[in-house]
């Protein structure tokens, strides 16, 4: 391929990702206000639990924007840090907010998502 072609899809690849990332960013800002201001669980081992989802999305949302750009398959790299953020988040914010332990049984696979995510990285 030539490299303007090669340019372009990974240009093409980047914007995709970057919206993804940014919804996931802002999500990711509203759970901590949330988190922060409104979550008053009745048991106070949810609130590490709700902080455990927060912090790993937010971090993770960044990556959904950074990993494409750098990876060797970039719309493969996107998805599964996506996945994986919305997996391992979503069952610690499912988790905390019903205070129903049961959802925390999701967290091993959106973790494995996310090192899965990770070791696309590798070359």
């Amino acid at each position: 391929m030539h490299q303007q072609a090669l340019i372009g899809m990974a240009s093409a690849a980047g914007a995709v990702w970057r919206r993804i990332a940014g919804l996931s960013g802002a999500a990711s800002v509203a759970a901590a206000a949330y988190g922060a201001h409104g979550f008053k669980p009745k048991q106070e081992t949810f609130v590490q639990t709700f902080q455990n989802g927060k912090n790993l999305h937010m971090l993770h949302s960044v990556m959904i924007c950074a990993g494409p750009l750098v990876a060797r398959w970039p719309h493969l790299t996107g998805a599964i840090f996506s996945a994986g953020t919305c997996v391992f988040s979503g069952s610690c914010y499912a988790a905390a907010i019903t205070e129903e332990k049961a959802w925390g049984r999701f967290a091993p696979i959106g973790g494995g998502l996310l090192i899965a995510a990770w070791l696309s990285l590798v070359p």
